[in-house]
């Protein structure tokens, strides 16, 4: 295992907890990855030196202003307050079908990032760097999915990463994954499959001619950032306000038509003349 290459390893209580707990329920200073259609295999890296996991959860908010989408990270992922949450609460207390419905829409997302190394992906992502670490997101699926095989020495896919392997002195020896999205919207489906051998990671990196001592790790307990409170408050407000496309903005109840009110008349109209009588 090259000396050069610093990694950190996975707290074994932290890991547990997550898994008991799943089983029981910006600025963007790196080079982010998303799953696209079709077939992605990427292999997760240890954690950096200073974190505990392999992964970090992300709270995102997606607002839209004048049709244009803009993505923040949630403040309260890191426990400051959120004027974007504290409105959706506000929306969902009034009680009402469109402020309930506003309020959905303004609750976070939910992610899970890893340091990755991605290793192919669907043609369309053609700005792919084959050895390169990248902050790949993750359904929660799919985490869920990685964290069980990463805690089932059972199934044989325990260490998932190679951490403890490589502090024993054979290598990173980890797992690769293929991930499968089909699907658009609501239907999205994500298919995750193991690669079916362990391998060195050093040895498949050379293998495209990157040294693994060249690799990075992204601190993933302190790379993500969030805009002021007064910056997302003023955010809001544009959503909220804008002609098209706001977003958490109850809509305006349509006019309800009036019926034309009937008043009964008070007029009679006069008998029929008496037909006159006949003549003898």
């Amino acid at each position: 295992m090259p000396s050069n290459f610093s990694f950190g390893l996975p707290d074994e209580i932290a890991l547990q907890e997550e898994l008991d707990r799943q089983h029981r329920t910006s600025i963007n200073d790196y080079d982010a990855f998303y799953f696209g259609p079709g077939i992605t295999q990427f292999r997760v890296m240890p954690p950096h030196p200073d974190c505990k996991l392999w992964f970090r959860e992300l709270l995102k908010h997606r607002i839209v202003v004048n049709d244009q989408a803009r993505t923040k990270i949630c403040p309260t992922m890191l426990k400051e307050p959120c004027p974007i949450c504290e409105r959706a609460t506000e929306l969902y207390n009034e009680a009402t079908e469109d402020s309930v419905e506003a309020a959905k829409k303004l609750r976070p997302t939910r992610r899970f990032a890893v340091n990755a190394v991605i290793f192919s992906a669907p043609p369309a992502r053609s700005e792919l760097e084959v050895g390169k670490v990248y902050i790949l997101e993750l359904p929660k699926t799919v985490k869920d999915e990685l964290l069980e095989m990463d805690r089932d020495p059972q199934a044989g896919w325990a260490d998932i990463t190679g951490a403890f392997a490589a502090s024993k002195g054979d290598g990173l020896m980890g797992v690769s994954f293929r991930v499968t999205k089909s699907g658009q919207g609501l239907n999205t489906k994500y298919s995750t499959r193991p690669v079916p051998a362990r391998t060195d990671l050093a040895v498949e990196l050379a293998a495209v001619g990157v040294d693994i001592n060249s690799l990075v790790l992204y601190n993933l307990d302190t790379i993500f950032k969030t805009t002021t409170y007064s910056e997302l408050k003023e955010l809001l407000a544009s959503a909220e306000n804008a002609a098209v496309g706001g977003v958490g903005k109850t809509p305006v109840p349509k006019p309800v038509a009036q019926r034309p009110i009937m008043v009964k008349s008070t007029f009679q109209a006069p008998p029929p003349p008496a037909e006159p009588a006949l003549q003898e």
